[in-house]
């Protein structure tokens, strides 16, 4: 569903059975909201279930169930790059987590990066 606010600027979709669809006007601000001040998730709240919007993961996750969509945000051509971008990000943090678990000489404080990107995951 697009409306006025949709078409100002950046938006936000989400990929639903093959298709790329832009989030409701309603749905467009609160994830904006959350982005813009640097948050790194945000609650939609659907007809049928709520969700948790991931911006570090560009994915949106059913809360019921588990299952997982992946998300952009698209302007004109940067949609390509978003997809590309989400890509590379995963990989970043799938190597990340494979390292943490595989080093013996993390320390055992909980500080540091090995605990920040072990909140992550």
């Amino acid at each position: 569903r697009s409306g006025s606010l949709s078409r100002a600027g950046p938006r936000f979709q989400a990929e639903v059975a093959g298709e790329w669809r832009d989030y409701s006007d309603q749905h467009q601000s609160v994830l904006r909201e959350a982005s813009n001040a640097g948050q790194t998730t945000a609650s939609l709240q659907g007809s049928s279930a709520d969700y948790e919007v991931s911006f570090w993961t560009m994915e949106q996750r059913d809360l019921e169930s588990g299952l997982s969509v992946p998300i952009r945000v698209v302007q004109g051509a940067a949609a390509d790059v978003q997809s590309q971008q989400r890509g590379q990000l995963r990989s970043f943090f799938s190597d990340v987590q494979a390292t943490q678990s595989k080093s013996q000489q993390a320390p055992q404080c909980g500080c540091g990066p090995w605990n920040l990107f072990g909140a992550l995951f």
